[in-house]
C-alpha cells in the first residue's frame, strides 16, 4: 500500500513538473511576444514623430515662400490698377504666380501601418484615430488644394503668360502691362490670389494638426 502510494506521489510530482514548465514557457513566450511588439510599437511612433517634424518643417517653409507669391501677386494687382509705370512690374511679380511652392508630405510610416495592416500595433486607440484624420483628411483637403492651384497655373495661367506677356530683353520688367489689365488676366489673378491666400491658412491650420498628434505620440513614449 506504501509502495502505491509513493507510485502515485511521484507521478503527482512528476505531472505537477511538467505543469510548471508548459506554464513557465507559455508566460515567458508571451513576455517575449509582448516585448517584440513594445519594441515595435515604440519604432513606429518614433518614426511617426520623425515624419511629422519634416512635414511641419516643409509646410513651414511652403507657407513662408507662398507669403512672398501672394505678396508679390497683390503689388502687381496694386500696380494694374493704380496705373502705375512699367519699371515697377519686375519679372518676378509676373513669374512668381507659376514658381509656386506645394506640400509635398512624408507619409511613409503611416501607409506603411496600413498597407501592412499593422495599425493596430499603435496600442491607443485614440492615437490610432487621430492618425486617420489627420492624414485622411487634414493632409487630403490640403492635397486638394494644391492640385487645385498647380492645374489654374499649368492649365490656364502659365499658357496665358508664355503667349501674351512679353519680357524686357535687358532691364528687370516687362515691356507692355495693358495683357495684364485684360478681363481673363485679372480673373486669373484673382483666382490665384485667392486660391493661394486660402490654402496658406490650410498650411497653417495643419502644422498645428501636425504639432497636435506629434504631441499625443510622444506622451505615449
Amino acid at each position: 500500500m506504501k509502495t502505491k502510494r509513493k507510485t502515485y506521489t511521484a507521478y503527482f510530482m512528476e505531472l505537477l513538473v511538467v505543469v510548471l514548465g508548459i506554464t513557465i514557457a507559455f508566460t515567458l513566450d508571451n513576455y517575449a511576444s509582448n516585448s517584440k511588439l513594445d519594441r515595435e510599437e515604440k519604432l513606429y511612433k518614433e518614426a511617426l514623430i520623425s515624419d511629422l517634424e519634416k512635414d511641419i518643417a516643409s509646410l513651414d517653409s511652403a507657407r513662408e515662400s507662398s507669403k512672398k507669391v501672394i505678396a508679390l501677386t497683390g503689388e502687381l494687382f496694386n500696380f494694374m490698377y493704380t496705373d502705375a509705370p512699367i519699371k515697377r512690374y519686375t519679372r518676378a511679380h509676373v513669374t512668381s504666380t507659376y514658381t509656386t511652392p506645394y506640400f509635398y508630405s512624408n507619409n511613409g510610416t503611416y501607409q506603411s501601418l496600413i498597407n501592412s495592416g499593422d495599425l493596430k500595433v499603435l496600442s491607443s486607440f485614440e492615437l490610432r484615430q487621430e492618425l486617420v484624420t489627420l492624414y485622411n483628411v487634414h493632409y487630403a483637403e490640403v492635397s486638394r488644394a494644391d492640385e487645385f492651384i498647380k492645374d489654374l497655373v499649368t492649365v490656364q495661367v502659365y499658357p496665358y503668360i508664355l503667349s501674351e506677356i512679353a519680357f524686357h530683353p535687358i532691364e528687370d520688367r516687362i515691356i507692355d502691362s495693358s495683357p495684364l489689365k485684360t478681363n481673363q488676366a485679372v480673373n486669373l489673378l484673382g483666382s490665384f490670389y485667392n486660391l493661394m491666400s486660402a490654402r496658406n491658412i490650410e498650411y497653417g491650420e495643419l502644422i498645428e494638426d501636425c504639432k497636435r498628434v506629434k504631441k499625443i505620440i510622444e506622451d505615449t513614449l
